[in-house]
């Protein structure tokens, strides 16, 4: 992505009113367009195009209840095949995607196209890519900013003042353990 593009997606991320052009027919895209940060959306898009132009289904040669909890989907630009597991009426495909990044993938996309859906199942929306999800600085540690999620517990003081409390009481075991020396690793 060239300077002048990250910069207007930077300005645009920043904007909650902000909706990019849509691609698709999908109204799946709208849902995500409204609902994904700027620059997550337009990876979620590529992943829309892909499962309304270069994305298919191959057909089983018998096909009963269990094998259609189980569904082969043909890749044509990665020209490869994935299975997209529908059972538990969860949806998990073999390229992982969703397990991984927490988008969607093209293959499950295809799916819930093919099978009329027109919103994404809520539990498929991972709030940590959300435009109403932020990070706010909450403490100063050690010199540093540590972010965090501050949406999970924002409308609750208590559970404000609890999360400020762990990490006070983190960071001064953090400090006394760096100051006696236990602490060589540069992970802790």
């Amino acid at each position: 992505m060239d300077a002048q593009r990250w910069k207007y997606s930077k300005v645009m991320a920043d904007d909650k009113n902000f909706y990019p052009k849509l691609t698709t027919p999908l109204l799946l895209e709208k849902q995500a367009s409204e609902f994904y940060t700027i620059v997550i959306f337009y990876i979620f898009q590529v992943e829309a195009q892909a499962a309304c132009y270069t994305c298919g289904h191959l057909p089983s040669p018998n096909t009963t209840g269990s094998e259609n909890d189980h569904i082969s989907i043909i890749d044509r630009e990665k020209d490869k095949e994935y299975k997209v597991d529908l059972s538990d009426k969860k949806f998990s495909c073999s390229c992982m995607m969703f397990e991984r990044i927490g988008i969607l993938c093209r293959h499950v996309l295809w799916v819930l196209k093919d099978r009329g859906f027109d919103h994404i199942p809520k539990e498929y929306l991972a709030l940590r890519w959300s435009k109403s999800t932020t990070s706010h600085p909450l403490s100063n540690v050690v010199g540093t900013f540590v972010l965090a999620d501050f949406s999970l517990v924002e409308d609750n003081e208590e559970h404000c003042d609890a999360l400020f409390q762990l990490l006070r009481s983190f960071n001064e075991k953090l400090i006394i353990s760096v100051k006696s020396g236990k602490s060589k690793d540069k992970k802790a």
